[in-house]
């Protein structure tokens, strides 16, 4: 039966689809045969492609019908070459139907692009002619219609794989050698057309455009003058109610999403409207010719690290001259016209209270400074805070004319500066002083064309109470000297023309004539404004033509542009980029603005990257015309604001509004008026008298906040934290501990494990949705040989968290998650930490702890160059060749990691990365300790410590870091600059490992403050 069936499907496709084939082929000569009684037909592969036909290898197909097979031969001058491919009846079939199909298809596409060519307004979908068909609707709008579509639609499909030999394999790295897959589609459809007589349609669609508000829909019913429903939109709509009166000031809402009818019912003209609002709201106001500026400024805000004191025994008879600024950025890479030089803070005695030595670049005058007064250097730029400053100069005094040398000036020699700014410089450093802390930006360098600048001065309410401007009655501002005559304006004189304000006093919040003075502003590093008591509120104008709104996407047709209550014109008066919101003004809209005084308002809306509310928008006018020149109206408006968030915070809340209005207006025309007015001597009136009297009354019900309560903060997202990082790559071999020795180094090697070691994520954290608890995470593995299983025995690992030095004066809590049950954990946290760190060499060597900083580095370029990828040890040797001086045993694997390797994932030798003890390119080992060391029992921990512990072994711990039971101070700590973090072991009797999945220092958003008693004040 199947043969049957199978005799049947050939018959077929020779009487309709090979034909169709044979034809689209007609140069290539391709024939059916018979050679043999068990062959039912043969005939040349038609599916080859023409270059083929140029081989002169022939290919066919036999049909066996005994076995039901076809065979694909190969033949060179009617010689059997080979079978290149064999397939059954059943896969026969399917190939060539799909290819048949697929012939087919293609000659009707050729046939069409053939038809259409020229025309290349039309694509594939030709104009859609709607049928003139009766229906139950076509009374109402009409029959037939025409819908044209434009458009186009890309599809690309494609992947990349890049296969590297002999290069650096990484454990948990995928091993696939397949490609990963990417599609991207891009659809932009263009469709407009009618339906019926009375329906427009317009759809503008692109997938790649910037906003939604750019994509337009819209559905448009047209009745006829004697229908009621003049007009209906469904889509892109906008909102504007003719006549309204009052709450017409309203701006009207263009982006809207929704349905908008015009109605008219005898004398009654109706226009309502239900939306979905897709933009924002705002209104920006400008005053004169320029923007009314106003930015707030905390007393602890002041301009940091730009202004420095050159000499603090500096008398008005002493001058300066042949200043050099010198300033190291702590980066060796960038050293190459660098010059070595010696700080001190006095460099006349060498005075090393505080000494600094390093690689410095001469500044340039003007470019990079200038002498700002006599004696006070003002950088360009704000320094780093790691950043160092030196000078040298010569102090003059002109009245003995006694020249005063400081710093050395030699040729060819290491320098001798002043240091002026050390790194992260510290309250408790004698520098600290030679910072001015009594300047404040005003946010703008254009102070040319600013014509005043007005001040106000508020100390800061913590409770329910308002913020004050006065002490005593008498204005902050003239308190602290930058507003003698208190008009409200800085004293010119206080202003630079770089655009600061200076006060007069050095520290002016920690003046004696404040109450509460804030001099804590000035002992710290900290710029946070929570330490601020005193903030400046700072407006100023000037002269501009071009106003930018400060947002992008404007809505197309929703700005209203004003000048003194003068509504202007686009194009005319104005242009407009709504992708920028840039505003130009020309012909009478630039001589509007540049009125002294002209007040400038602009309404308009813009569509918001992304929004966390949903706003709906309901209107409504209703006017009755009593006749050509009376009439009474009504005007609704319901807005409502929702939002998504079930705890809305403060400023968040959902809301709605309703405003309405009653208007009306009556004109008469009083014939005794004019009778009256035409008594008048030498008064004959040539118009009839009128009246107009016009009325209105308005109402608004607010509701500022639906749901009735709001969260000041709802506990979310106000955790932070720094990652120390769980990766391999961030830890270096360790230095030393305090009160350890190389004699007691134990051998030790960390790595991450291949990807068929992972741990689950469930087996952490047990509470998660089962669809994640099965996901697979890495983890850090460290595996410790304690030195004759001496519990003394100890190793570490270095990490840089940060090379500026990150400010964890917040933080709160060590936390992380370890297994293993033996031994001590040690955590060193600080702003600096020995970089010098001692290794093992294959022969049993400890090495590298020897006061030089071991480099691939070669020519301190910051970058690996040939030949530098030599590990640490600095020679080129393969382990086992016993190369003198090689380690021997620091040679990365070049092949896909396996178990075998983890010990050799800490090899320097070969692994494609610029390895270095000095972990932050300062060119020094840090060799002035200052940190603080946690240690945690692992073995018998404490269990206040324990925050959380699971089946599977782990535990989190949690560290307080003010806790002083479980922490020692190594030297100055400084919470403000956390560069390194320490991991070190001690305490193992036995060779054993431990798992680490995170390491973090945490905080909150929320400071504590402690419990204050109600007495306080």
């Amino acid at each position: 039966m199947k043969t049957i069936y199978h005799l049947f499907f050939l018959f077929i496709l020779s009487l309709f689809f090979f034909p169709r084939i044979l034809k689209a082929q007609e140069e290539n000569s391709d024939s059916i045969t018979t050679d043999s009684t068990n062959v039912f037909l043969r005939w040349e592969d038609f599916e080859k492609p023409y270059f083929s036909q140029l081989s002169p290898v022939k290919r066919e197909f036999h049909f066996y019908l005994d076995n039901e097979m076809i065979t694909y031969e190969r033949y060179k001058d009617d010689i059997f070459i080979d079978f290149y491919k064999i397939l059954s009846m059943d896969d026969f079939i399917k190939h060539y139907s799909e290819l048949s199909m697929k012939q087919i298809w293609i000659q009707q596409i050729q046939k069409m692009l053939k038809q259409n060519q020229g025309t290349y307004t039309q694509g594939l979908v030709p104009d859609i002619e709607l049928p003139k068909i009766k229906t139950p609707i076509s009374g109402i709008i009409g029959e037939g219609g025409k819908l044209s579509v434009q458009g186009s639609e890309k599809i690309d499909f494609g992947g990349q794989k890049t296969r590297y030999f002999e290069r650096t394999h990484y454990p948990g790295e995928s091993r696939s050698i397949l490609p990963e897959l990417k599609m991207k589609q891009t659809l932009n459809v263009n469709l407009q057309g009618t339906v019926g007589q009375k329906i427009n349609v317009f759809i503008n669609h692109n997938s790649e455009a910037e906003s939604d508000l750019q994509n337009k829909i819209k559905l448009q019913y047209k009745g006829n003058e004697d229908e009621i429903i003049q007009l209906i939109e469904a889509g892109d709509t906008d909102m504007n109610l003719p006549g309204t009166k009052v709450i017409g000031a309203l701006p009207s809402y263009k982006g809207l999403f929704g349905i908008k009818t015009l109605a008219k019912v005898g004398p009654v003209d109706i226009t309502a409207v239900a939306s979905k609002e897709q933009g924002e709201t705002q209104q920006t106001t400008f005053v004169g010719q320029a923007k009314q500026d106003t930015i707030k400024r905390w007393d602890v805000s002041y301009d940091r690290r730009q202004f420095f004191f050159l000499d603090m025994n500096f008398s008005t008879n002493d001058t300066i001259t042949d200043l050099d600024v010198y300033i190291d950025d702590r980066n060796y890479t960038n050293d190459s016209i660098a010059i070595p030089a010696e700080c001190y803070i006095n460099a006349d005695t060498l005075d090393t209270t505080l000494f600094y030595s390093g690689m410095f670049d001469r500044k340039l005058p003007t470019t990079d400074y200038e002498l700002y007064s006599s004696n006070v250097l003002y950088l360009n730029y704000a320094l780093e805070k790691e950043y160092v400053l030196a000078v040298r100069y010569i102090k003059k005094n002109k009245t003995t004319n006694i020249a005063d040398t400081v710093g050395s000036f030699p040729q060819d020699d290491t320098l001798i500066l002043k240091l002026i700014k050390p790194e992260n410089n510290s309250p408790s450093y004698p520098t600290w002083n030679y910072e001015l802390r009594n300047i404040y930006s005003l946010g703008t360098t254009d102070i040319a064309n600013i014509d005043e600048v007005s001040i106000e001065i508020k100390k800061y309410n913590a409770g329910a109470g308002i913020d004050s401007s006065t002490q005593n009655g008498i204005p902050y501002t003239k308190l602290l000297g930058i507003d003698i005559d208190q008009n409200g304006y800085v004293d010119r004189t206080y202003i630079d023309d770089r655009g600061f304000i200076i006060f007069p006093n050095p520290l002016p919040f920690a003046d004696s004539v404040l109450t509460e003075p804030n001099s804590i502003i000035y002992d710290t590093t900290s710029s946070d404004e929570q330490l601020g008591k005193y903030y400046m509120e700072i407006s100023y104008k000037g002269a501009k033509t071009s106003i930018g709104l400060g947002q992008l996407n404007i809505i197309e047709g929703s700005e209203v542009v004003k000048v003194n209550g003068i509504t202007l014109q686009r194009d005319i008066d104005y242009t407009i980029d709504y992708t920028t919101g840039t505003i130009e003004f020309k012909g009478n809209g630039a001589t509007l603005i540049a009125q002294p005084g002209a007040k400038l308002t602009i309404d308009y809306q813009y569509a918001p990257f992304f929004s966390t509310a949903s706003k709906s928008l309901v209107g409504m006018r209703a006017e009755y015309n009593l006749s050509s020149d009376n009439k009474i109206g009504t005007s609704w408006i319901y807005r409502n604001i929702s939002t998504f968030d079930e705890r809305p915070k403060l400023g968040q809340e959902p809301r709605s509004v309703v405003v309405g209005e009653i208007d009306g207006t009556i004109t008469t025309h009083p014939n005794f008026l004019t009778t009256l007015c035409d008594k008048i001597p030498f008064i004959e009136t040539e118009e009839p008298s009128q009246t107009n009297i016009s009325g209105v009354i308005a109402m608004s019900r607010p509701d500022p906040n639906s749901m009735g309560e709001v969260y000041i903060d709802d506990m979310e997202g106000v955790k932070q934290s720094i990652g120390i990082g769980a990766s391999m790559w961030l830890w270096h071999y360790g230095s030393v501990p305090s009160g350890k020795d190389t004699a007691s180094l134990g051998k030790y090697y960390w790595y991450e494990p291949v990807r068929e070691e992972w741990i689950k994520k469930g087996d952490i954290f047990p509470n998660l949705p089962s669809d994640q608890k099965d996901d697979l995470t890495s983890y850090l593995r460290i595996v410790f040989y304690p030195k004759n299983n001496d519990p003394n025995s100890w190793m570490s690992i270095l990490n840089l968290i940060s090379k500026t030095g990150e400010d964890l004066t917040k933080s709160r809590f060590l936390e992380f998650w370890v297994k293993g049950n033996q031994g001590t954990l040690h955590f060193d946290i600080g702003r600096s930490i020995p970089e010098d760190a001692p290794r093992w060499t294959i022969n049993n060597e400890t090495v590298g702890f020897n006061g030089i900083i071991d480099s691939e580095d070669k020519n301190k370029d910051g970058m690996l160059d040939k030949n530098e990828d030599t590990g640490l040890d600095g020679i080129n040797g393969t382990d086992g060749d016993n190369i003198p001086e090689d380690d021997g045993n620091d040679d990365y694997p070049h092949h896909t990691i396996t178990p075998a390797d983890y010990r050799k994932l800490n090899g320097t030798e070969n692994n494609d990365r610029l390895d270095s003890e000095d972990l932050d390119r300062d060119g020094s080992l840090n060799n002035n300790p200052r940190y603080t060391e946690y240690s945690i029992s692992l073995e018998n921990p404490d269990s206040q410590y324990i925050a959380e512990e699971t089946e599977k072994g782990w535990r989190l711990f949690r560290i307080p870091l003010d806790d002083t039971l479980i922490s020692q101070k190594i030297g100055q700590m400084d919470w403000e600059f956390v560069k390194y973090v320490r991991l070190w072991i001690d305490g193992f009797t036995r060779t054993d490992s431990l798992q680490v999945y995170s390491i973090e220092i945490t905080g909150t958003t929320w400071e504590n403050k402690g419990i204050l008693s109600q007495d306080t004040t």
